[in-house]
């Protein structure tokens, strides 16, 4: 299946997902414009997707998920022109659009989304403060606050007689159901060989 042309040499594709056979998205990074690439398939062809407030700032989009009712998710992250630094990307389709929904104003990358029951969203990814931690963070539509941190364990340093040996954590694919969330990520320290985990939190905790 061909895919739309477009201009430049160098973009990518990082997630797709249908809806239905002929509502299928695809996400990545369009290197022209230094954006998120969105592509829509319709049953026939594949086509480049604009969407205000997200494919027109800078940043890149990383995943996608589908809601029981159809509604598109889509998670990366925004690089701010103004002092460089990296915000969460989210951003939902439904019947009227595409939407960006506010996220918590700390500087951070997002890997992964998952659905959750009622509505909600659960996102991984990662902090880039002074710390770089793995981070799980869940949306629910009508919470007062919207966004709670998930209080995502993290892995210790890779040699035990050294606490103080920087550690980097990052979360980079969730699922999940009405049992809790799997979290799967790569914890990093130097001079040590890149270390898997992975997190599971029942549902209530």
């Amino acid at each position: 299946m061909p895919l739309p042309e477009l201009p430049g040499d160098y973009w990518y594709l990082n997630g797709v997902q249908a809806v239905v056979d002929d509502d299928v998205w695809a996400t990545g990074y369009d290197g022209d414009t230094g954006s998120p690439l969105l592509l829509h398939y319709d049953g026939s062809a594949w086509q480049r997707v604009d969407a205000p407030g997200v494919t027109d700032v800078p940043g890149q989009a990383e995943k996608l998920a589908v809601s029981e009712d159809g509604t598109v998710w889509l998670v990366g992250e925004d690089w701010s022109p103004e002092d460089g630094s990296t915000r969460a990307l989210v951003a939902r389709h439904d019947a009227t659009g595409w939407h960006r929904l506010a996220v918590p104003d700390v500087p951070a990358r997002l890997h992964g989304v998952t659905t959750r029951p009622g509505g909600g969203i659960a996102v991984v990814g990662q902090t880039l403060g002074d710390r770089r931690d793995a981070l799980a963070w869940a949306w629910q539509p009508g919470s007062r606050n919207h966004w709670k941190d998930l209080a995502l364990l993290q892995p210790v340093a890779a040699d035990p007689t050294d606490p103080a040996t920087p550690v980097e954590n990052f979360a980079n694919a969730v699922t999940g159901g009405r049992a809790g969330l799997t979290v799967v990520g790569t914890s990093t320290a130097e001079g040590a060989e890149p270390q898997p985990f992975v997190s599971v939190r029942s549902r209530g905790r």
